[in-house]
């Protein structure tokens, strides 16, 4: 009976601790730790394969800009290929140039390339939404 209080005091402190760092820290937060999103670093995404990859990646210069790939393959794509530099933004539609992004992490390491934190911040808080797409979830 013991363990089991306190098994359950633990989860509802954590729980509670959760909830108040999220209205400390504004929506934003709040929404991000709900839908499992996070916001990364743009030298620790492969821009290839758009992809968190928790390290640093090799940085490529283009146009004095810098952009990040994981091998020399996804250098060579980046060096070359202009498709592999942006993206488009799911809440304005406008294409993003990866170098200026503001990226964000679902869970499982996939990113998505925003124009500005406003539009990650608005696509992170719709509910039942593909994350990728902004389309309805299936």
């Amino acid at each position: 009976m013991i363990k089991r209080y306190s098994i359950f005091t633990g989860g509802l402190m954590a729980f509670l601790f959760v909830a108040a760092l999220s209205l400390s820290a504004g929506y934003g937060y709040a929404a991000e730790v709900a839908s499992g999103t996070s916001f990364v670093e743009t030298k620790t995404v492969c821009m290839v394969n758009d992809r968190a990859m928790g390290k640093d990646q090799i940085p490529v210069e283009v146009g004095g800009k810098t952009y990040y790939g994981c091998c020399k393959m996804c250098v060579g794509n980046l060096t070359n290929k202009r498709e592999y530099r942006y993206s488009t933004d799911p809440v304005s539609g406008n294409e993003v140039d990866k170098a200026m992004a503001y990226i964000v992490q679902k869970p499982g390491g996939d990113v998505i390339y925003f124009e500005s934190k406003e539009n990650a911040t608005k696509h992170i808080a719709m509910s039942g939404t593909d994350v990728k797409t902004g389309a309805p979830a299936n």
